[in-house]
Protein backbone atom coordinates (compact mmCIF):
# COMPACT_ATOMS: atom_id res chain seq x y z
CA UNK A 1 0.00 0.00 0.00
CA UNK A 2 2.85 2.39 0.80
CA UNK A 3 4.32 1.76 -2.65
CA UNK A 4 1.00 1.72 -4.53
CA UNK A 5 -0.33 5.04 -3.21
CA UNK A 6 2.55 7.24 -4.50
CA UNK A 7 2.25 5.55 -7.91
CA UNK A 8 -1.48 6.30 -8.04
CA UNK A 9 -0.85 9.93 -7.08
CA UNK A 10 1.88 10.26 -9.71
CA UNK A 11 -0.41 8.69 -12.31
CA UNK A 12 -3.25 11.10 -11.55
CA UNK A 13 -0.84 14.04 -11.69
CA UNK A 14 0.36 12.98 -15.13
CA UNK A 15 -3.22 12.59 -16.37
CA UNK A 16 -4.07 16.03 -14.96
CA UNK A 17 -1.14 17.61 -16.82
CA UNK A 18 -2.15 15.83 -20.03
CA UNK A 19 -5.76 16.98 -19.56
CA UNK A 20 -4.68 20.62 -19.06
CA UNK A 21 -2.36 20.57 -22.11
CA UNK A 22 -5.10 18.98 -24.19
CA UNK A 23 -7.49 21.74 -23.18
CA UNK A 24 -4.93 24.39 -24.06
CA UNK A 25 -4.46 22.86 -27.51
CA UNK A 26 -8.21 22.92 -28.11
CA UNK A 27 -8.25 26.60 -27.12
CA UNK A 28 -5.37 27.34 -29.49
CA UNK A 29 -7.12 25.45 -32.30
CA UNK A 30 -10.35 27.40 -31.66
CA UNK A 31 -8.43 30.68 -31.67
CA UNK A 32 -6.78 29.78 -34.97
CA UNK A 33 -10.16 28.98 -36.50
CA UNK A 34 -11.60 32.21 -35.10
CA UNK A 35 -8.73 34.20 -36.65
CA UNK A 36 -9.58 32.68 -40.01
CA UNK A 37 -13.32 33.28 -39.68
CA UNK A 38 -12.75 36.92 -38.60
CA UNK A 39 -10.60 37.47 -41.65
CA UNK A 40 -7.41 38.07 -39.64
CA UNK A 41 -5.90 35.01 -41.32
CA UNK A 42 -6.17 33.90 -44.91
CA UNK A 43 -6.99 30.31 -45.71
CA UNK A 44 -3.33 29.66 -46.54
CA UNK A 45 -2.19 31.16 -43.23
CA UNK A 46 -4.55 28.80 -41.42
CA UNK A 47 -3.31 25.77 -43.40
CA UNK A 48 0.28 26.83 -42.73
CA UNK A 49 -0.47 26.95 -38.99
CA UNK A 50 -1.92 23.44 -39.22
CA UNK A 51 1.05 22.10 -41.20
CA UNK A 52 3.67 23.65 -38.93
CA UNK A 53 1.84 22.29 -35.87
CA UNK A 54 2.08 18.77 -37.31
CA UNK A 55 5.80 19.17 -38.08
CA UNK A 56 6.60 20.48 -34.62
CA UNK A 57 4.44 17.76 -33.02
CA UNK A 58 6.58 15.16 -34.78
CA UNK A 59 9.65 16.85 -33.32
CA UNK A 60 8.07 16.66 -29.85
CA UNK A 61 7.20 12.98 -30.38
CA UNK A 62 10.74 12.12 -31.50
CA UNK A 63 12.29 13.93 -28.54
CA UNK A 64 9.86 12.21 -26.15
CA UNK A 65 10.84 8.83 -27.59
CA UNK A 66 14.46 9.56 -26.75
CA UNK A 67 13.54 9.10 -23.11
CA UNK A 68 10.78 6.50 -23.19
CA UNK A 69 10.12 3.54 -25.52
CA UNK A 70 6.49 4.32 -26.30
CA UNK A 71 4.02 7.17 -26.68
CA UNK A 72 0.63 6.51 -25.05
CA UNK A 73 -2.19 7.71 -27.31
CA UNK A 74 -3.61 9.65 -24.37
CA UNK A 75 -0.64 12.00 -24.76
CA UNK A 76 -1.47 12.90 -28.38
CA UNK A 77 -3.44 16.11 -27.63
CA UNK A 78 -0.72 17.21 -25.21
CA UNK A 79 1.95 16.70 -27.90
CA UNK A 80 -0.18 18.66 -30.36
CA UNK A 81 -0.26 21.51 -27.84
CA UNK A 82 3.54 21.40 -27.55
CA UNK A 83 3.85 21.44 -31.36
CA UNK A 84 1.46 24.39 -31.62
CA UNK A 85 3.29 26.25 -28.83
CA UNK A 86 6.64 25.74 -30.56
CA UNK A 87 5.30 27.30 -33.75
CA UNK A 88 3.17 30.09 -32.24
CA UNK A 89 5.95 31.00 -29.81
CA UNK A 90 8.54 31.11 -32.62
CA UNK A 91 10.85 28.95 -30.53
CA UNK A 92 12.60 27.44 -33.54
CA UNK A 93 12.14 29.76 -36.52
CA UNK A 94 12.46 32.80 -34.25
CA UNK A 95 14.47 32.31 -31.06
CA UNK A 96 16.71 29.44 -32.16
CA UNK A 97 17.26 31.01 -35.59
CA UNK A 98 18.38 34.26 -33.93
CA UNK A 99 20.84 32.38 -31.72
CA UNK A 100 22.26 30.42 -34.65
CA UNK A 101 22.51 33.60 -36.74
CA UNK A 102 25.26 34.80 -34.40
CA UNK A 103 27.42 31.90 -35.65
CA UNK A 104 29.39 32.54 -38.83
CA UNK A 105 29.32 28.86 -39.81
CA UNK A 106 25.50 29.01 -39.91
CA UNK A 107 25.67 31.61 -42.68
CA UNK A 108 28.54 29.91 -44.47
CA UNK A 109 26.77 26.57 -44.74
CA UNK A 110 23.16 27.65 -45.25
CA UNK A 111 23.29 31.26 -46.45
CA UNK A 112 21.93 32.20 -49.85
CA UNK A 113 23.43 34.50 -52.48
CA UNK A 114 26.02 37.17 -51.67
CA UNK A 115 24.18 38.36 -48.56
CA UNK A 116 24.32 34.84 -47.04
CA UNK A 117 20.86 35.30 -45.55
CA UNK A 118 19.59 32.07 -43.95
CA UNK A 119 15.96 30.97 -44.21
CA UNK A 120 14.58 30.70 -40.63
CA UNK A 121 13.06 27.32 -41.53
CA UNK A 122 16.57 25.86 -41.45
CA UNK A 123 16.57 26.20 -37.65
CA UNK A 124 13.52 23.94 -37.49
CA UNK A 125 15.07 21.50 -39.96
CA UNK A 126 18.24 21.28 -37.85
CA UNK A 127 16.21 20.34 -34.76
CA UNK A 128 14.08 17.93 -36.82
CA UNK A 129 17.14 16.18 -38.24
CA UNK A 130 18.84 16.03 -34.83
CA UNK A 131 15.74 14.51 -33.22
CA UNK A 132 15.48 11.97 -36.05
CA UNK A 133 19.15 10.95 -35.81
CA UNK A 134 18.81 10.50 -32.05
CA UNK A 135 15.77 8.29 -32.65
CA UNK A 136 17.73 6.31 -35.25
CA UNK A 137 20.36 5.50 -32.64
CA UNK A 138 17.71 4.03 -30.32
CA UNK A 139 16.30 1.91 -33.16
CA UNK A 140 19.69 0.57 -34.27
CA UNK A 141 20.43 -0.75 -30.78
CA UNK A 142 18.31 -3.85 -30.10
CA UNK A 143 18.16 -3.21 -26.37
CA UNK A 144 16.48 0.18 -26.87
CA UNK A 145 14.50 -0.65 -30.00
CA UNK A 146 10.72 -0.43 -29.70
CA UNK A 147 7.79 -0.49 -32.08
CA UNK A 148 6.81 3.13 -31.36
CA UNK A 149 10.36 4.35 -31.95
CA UNK A 150 10.68 2.47 -35.23
CA UNK A 151 7.30 3.62 -36.55
CA UNK A 152 7.89 7.24 -35.49
CA UNK A 153 11.28 7.23 -37.21
CA UNK A 154 9.75 5.91 -40.45
CA UNK A 155 6.85 8.38 -40.35
CA UNK A 156 9.16 11.32 -39.61
CA UNK A 157 11.42 10.31 -42.52
CA UNK A 158 8.40 10.07 -44.84
CA UNK A 159 7.17 13.51 -43.75
CA UNK A 160 10.55 15.10 -44.46
CA UNK A 161 10.86 13.25 -47.79
CA UNK A 162 7.47 14.53 -48.99
CA UNK A 163 8.29 18.04 -47.72
CA UNK A 164 11.54 18.00 -49.71
CA UNK A 165 9.85 16.59 -52.83
CA UNK A 166 7.07 19.19 -52.83
CA UNK A 167 9.63 21.94 -52.17
CA UNK A 168 11.53 20.84 -55.29
CA UNK A 169 8.25 21.06 -57.23
CA UNK A 170 7.68 24.55 -55.80
CA UNK A 171 11.12 25.78 -56.82
CA UNK A 172 10.67 24.29 -60.29
CA UNK A 173 7.24 25.89 -60.74
CA UNK A 174 8.44 29.30 -59.56
CA UNK A 175 11.56 29.08 -61.71
CA UNK A 176 9.48 28.37 -64.81
CA UNK A 177 7.10 31.25 -64.02
CA UNK A 178 10.01 33.65 -63.43
CA UNK A 179 11.70 32.69 -66.72
CA UNK A 180 8.49 33.32 -68.67
CA UNK A 181 7.92 36.65 -66.92
CA UNK A 182 11.49 37.75 -67.69
CA UNK A 183 10.79 37.19 -71.39
CA UNK A 184 7.64 39.31 -71.15
CA UNK A 185 9.43 42.13 -69.31
CA UNK A 186 12.31 42.10 -71.81
CA UNK A 187 9.81 42.29 -74.69
CA UNK A 188 8.19 45.39 -73.18
CA UNK A 189 11.57 47.14 -72.96
CA UNK A 190 12.40 46.79 -76.64
CA UNK A 191 11.17 50.36 -77.34
CA UNK A 192 12.42 53.65 -75.89
CA UNK A 193 9.39 55.65 -77.00
CA UNK A 194 7.31 56.69 -73.98
CA UNK A 195 3.90 56.11 -75.56
CA UNK A 196 4.75 52.79 -77.21
CA UNK A 197 6.37 51.60 -73.99
CA UNK A 198 3.31 52.33 -71.86
CA UNK A 199 0.93 50.81 -74.43
CA UNK A 200 3.08 47.67 -74.58
CA UNK A 201 3.08 47.40 -70.78
CA UNK A 202 -0.69 47.68 -70.66
CA UNK A 203 -1.15 44.93 -73.24
CA UNK A 204 1.34 42.65 -71.41
CA UNK A 205 -0.26 43.41 -68.00
CA UNK A 206 2.92 44.87 -66.52
CA UNK A 207 3.47 47.78 -64.14
CA UNK A 208 5.67 50.35 -65.82
CA UNK A 209 7.21 53.76 -65.19
CA UNK A 210 9.24 56.24 -67.19
CA UNK A 211 11.43 58.04 -64.67
CA UNK A 212 13.10 61.40 -65.21
CA UNK A 213 16.71 60.84 -64.13
CA UNK A 214 17.65 64.49 -64.74
CA UNK A 215 15.19 65.81 -62.14
CA UNK A 216 13.56 64.40 -59.02
CA UNK A 217 13.40 60.81 -60.40
CA UNK A 218 9.62 60.63 -60.66
CA UNK A 219 7.36 59.25 -63.34
CA UNK A 220 7.11 61.92 -66.02
CA UNK A 221 3.40 61.21 -66.53
CA UNK A 222 1.98 60.43 -63.07
CA UNK A 223 4.57 62.14 -60.84
CA UNK A 224 4.88 58.99 -58.70
CA UNK A 225 8.24 57.99 -57.15
CA UNK A 226 9.98 54.78 -58.27
CA UNK A 227 8.37 51.49 -57.27
CA UNK A 228 9.76 50.21 -53.93
CA UNK A 229 10.85 46.79 -55.16
CA UNK A 230 13.70 47.75 -57.53
CA UNK A 231 14.76 50.92 -55.68
CA UNK A 232 18.19 49.55 -54.75
CA UNK A 233 19.01 48.75 -58.38
CA UNK A 234 17.72 52.16 -59.52
CA UNK A 235 19.87 53.90 -56.90
CA UNK A 236 22.96 52.01 -58.09
CA UNK A 237 22.29 52.98 -61.74
CA UNK A 238 21.84 56.65 -60.85
CA UNK A 239 24.98 56.66 -58.69
CA UNK A 240 27.10 55.09 -61.42
CA UNK A 241 25.67 57.24 -64.23
CA UNK A 242 25.29 54.12 -66.37
CA UNK A 243 23.35 54.08 -69.62
CA UNK A 244 22.30 50.99 -71.59
CA UNK A 245 19.71 50.22 -74.24
CA UNK A 246 19.75 46.44 -73.81
CA UNK A 247 17.22 45.52 -71.10
CA UNK A 248 18.63 44.51 -67.73
CA UNK A 249 16.11 42.03 -66.30
CA UNK A 250 16.22 40.32 -62.89
CA UNK A 251 14.04 38.66 -60.26
CA UNK A 252 14.06 39.40 -56.55
CA UNK A 253 12.35 38.31 -53.34
CA UNK A 254 11.80 40.82 -50.56
CA UNK A 255 10.14 40.73 -47.14
CA UNK A 256 6.59 42.07 -47.21
CA UNK A 257 4.59 42.08 -43.98
CA UNK A 258 4.29 38.51 -42.71
CA UNK A 259 5.42 37.01 -45.99
CA UNK A 260 7.61 37.65 -49.02
CA UNK A 261 7.12 39.49 -52.27
CA UNK A 262 8.58 37.94 -55.42
CA UNK A 263 8.79 40.11 -58.51
CA UNK A 264 10.49 40.38 -61.89
CA UNK A 265 11.76 43.76 -63.07
CA UNK A 266 13.64 45.18 -66.02
CA UNK A 267 15.30 48.53 -66.77
CA UNK A 268 16.61 50.41 -69.78
CA UNK A 269 18.65 53.54 -68.93
CA UNK A 270 19.15 56.45 -71.30
CA UNK A 271 20.79 59.76 -70.47
CA UNK A 272 17.55 61.38 -69.32
CA UNK A 273 15.14 58.48 -68.80
CA UNK A 274 14.81 55.23 -66.87
CA UNK A 275 12.32 52.82 -68.42
CA UNK A 276 11.15 50.47 -65.67
CA UNK A 277 8.91 47.44 -66.25
CA UNK A 278 7.73 45.19 -63.41
CA UNK A 279 5.63 42.06 -63.14
CA UNK A 280 1.98 42.73 -62.34
CA UNK A 281 -1.01 40.99 -60.80
CA UNK A 282 -0.92 38.10 -63.26
CA UNK A 283 2.53 37.04 -62.12
CA UNK A 284 1.63 37.62 -58.45
CA UNK A 285 -1.33 35.26 -58.88
CA UNK A 286 0.99 32.62 -60.35
CA UNK A 287 3.39 32.91 -57.42
CA UNK A 288 0.49 32.71 -54.94
CA UNK A 289 -0.85 29.62 -56.72
CA UNK A 290 2.50 27.82 -56.51
CA UNK A 291 2.76 28.66 -52.79
CA UNK A 292 -0.79 27.51 -52.10
CA UNK A 293 -0.25 24.25 -53.97
CA UNK A 294 2.92 23.57 -51.98
CA UNK A 295 1.21 24.14 -48.62
CA UNK A 296 -1.87 22.05 -49.50
CA UNK A 297 0.21 19.15 -50.84
CA UNK A 298 2.56 19.24 -47.85
CA UNK A 299 -0.29 19.41 -45.34
CA UNK A 300 -2.12 16.48 -46.95
CA UNK A 301 1.00 14.32 -46.90
CA UNK A 302 2.06 15.32 -43.39
CA UNK A 303 -1.38 14.71 -41.87
CA UNK A 304 -1.57 11.34 -43.64
CA UNK A 305 1.77 10.12 -42.29
CA UNK A 306 1.03 11.49 -38.83
CA UNK A 307 -2.31 9.65 -38.72
CA UNK A 308 -0.63 6.48 -39.99
CA UNK A 309 1.83 6.71 -37.09
CA UNK A 310 -0.98 7.21 -34.57
CA UNK A 311 -3.34 4.59 -36.05
CA UNK A 312 -0.83 1.80 -36.55
CA UNK A 313 0.67 2.36 -33.12
CA UNK A 314 -2.74 2.02 -31.51
CA UNK A 315 -3.82 -0.99 -33.60
CA UNK A 316 -0.63 -3.01 -33.16
CA UNK A 317 -0.64 -2.52 -29.42
CA UNK A 318 -3.90 -4.46 -29.27
CA UNK A 319 -3.76 -6.78 -32.27
CA UNK A 320 -0.24 -7.69 -33.38
CA UNK A 321 1.92 -7.77 -30.25
CA UNK A 322 3.17 -11.37 -30.70
CA UNK A 323 4.09 -10.87 -34.37
CA UNK A 324 5.86 -7.57 -33.71
CA UNK A 325 7.82 -9.04 -30.79
CA UNK A 326 9.11 -11.80 -33.06
CA UNK A 327 10.65 -9.17 -35.36
CA UNK A 328 11.71 -6.42 -32.94
CA UNK A 329 12.36 -8.45 -29.80
CA UNK A 330 10.69 -8.81 -26.42
CA UNK A 331 11.08 -5.07 -25.57
CA UNK A 332 9.08 -3.87 -28.61
CA UNK A 333 6.22 -2.71 -26.37
CA UNK A 334 8.21 -1.97 -23.21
Amino acid sequence: MKVLLPRLVAGYRLKLVIFILSGLFLLAACEAMASYLRGDWTGITYLLWFDQTILNTMIAAMLLLWFRPNVPLIMLPAMLFVGEAIYSGNWLIGTLHSLLSSLEVYHQLLGRHATRVVNPQYAMLIVYATAWLGLLVTVITKRTRSFDRLLCMISAAAIMATFTLFHVFLIGGLGHAIDREKEVVAAALQTSDDTNFRNGCDSLMLRCQVLDRTGDLKDIETGEPPAKGPQRTITDIIASGATFTRPFVWSEQQAAGDGKNTFVAGIVATRDRLFLAMSGDRFAETVDYEGERFIIQSLAAHVTWFLIFVAITGIHRKVARPKVRKVLGPNAFA
